[in-house]
């Protein structure tokens, strides 16, 4: 399940004053967002622990099991919003790791640590804070200079998470406006979210930003780059 899923609907919400749900992967945005990014995180992280409970099973499934995650997750690649070069990065990797694994050179263990890897990577609360913005900045009832801030105040605190100038536990205060924190620790967005809440959460971020003195200027997120980072810490310490 990625984030998305965690978002509800709040399309029949009749309030103009509170956000309303659009599916950020149904629009046609200015520029690439790697919105799809944490779906495919997550989803590679379930077939690698598929992989590992396959264990347990039989002779075929075991050998099966390897082809059966890449193709699955090179079908979630290819029908994401990443951009072609971000695609080509992250079909590598997958490939990288089914290959090794197959060849015996890969050890499920350390599947298991590539899962995690990638679940502690910056992109899942980075990500949760992107789809916070697709999901209800921009249909909300904010002014178009606030969401232009608010774009700008994203790019700022992606920036920092991914130069390690802003720690990713500092984020959680700003998404506590607009989401919750269930007994296991999974965080769920909010139904609804009122403007005022996205404001308190923008205005959280913005000063995160603003401490870690971070520059006022357009960033984007190289998901690809990232997505071989994580292999790289276990495959090639």
């Amino acid at each position: 399940m990625s984030i998305y899923d965690q978002i509800p609907d709040q399309s029949h919400d009749p309030k103009p004053s509170q956000a309303t749900f659009v599916d950020p992967l149904s629009e046609s945005p200015k520029k690439k967002r790697s919105g799809c990014a944490t779906c495919l995180i997550v989803l590679l992280g379930l077939m690698f622990v598929g992989i590992l409970l396959c264990g347990l099973g039989t002779w075929y499934v075991v050998k099966k099991a390897p082809d059966w995650a890449r193709n699955a997750i090179v079908s979630g690649i290819e029908g994401s919003d990443l951009t072609d070069e971000d695609k080509q990065i992250v079909t590598e990797q997958v490939d990288r790791v089914v290959d090794e694994y197959k060849a015996g050179r890969v050890s499920i263990e350390q599947l298991v640590e590539i899962s995690q890897e990638l679940s502690n990577s910056p992109l899942l609360t980075l990500m949760m804070a992107m789809a916070a913005e697709e999901a209800y900045v921009k249909p909300s009832g904010l002014s178009d200079e606030e969401k232009e801030q608010a774009e700008r105040t994203f790019e700022r605190v992606a920036r920092g998470v991914f130069e390690k100038q802003i720690e990713t536990d500092e984020l959680n205060t700003a998404m506590d406006f607009v989401s919750t924190v269930d007994s296991n620790g999974n965080r769920q967005f909010k139904s609804p979210v009122a403007d005022e809440d996205l404001r308190l959460m923008l205005a959280e971020l913005k000063r995160l930003s603003d401490e870690a003195e971070i520059p006022d200027e357009p960033y984007q997120v190289n998901v690809g780059a990232e997505f071989k980072a994580a292999v790289d810490r276990v495959l090639s310490p």
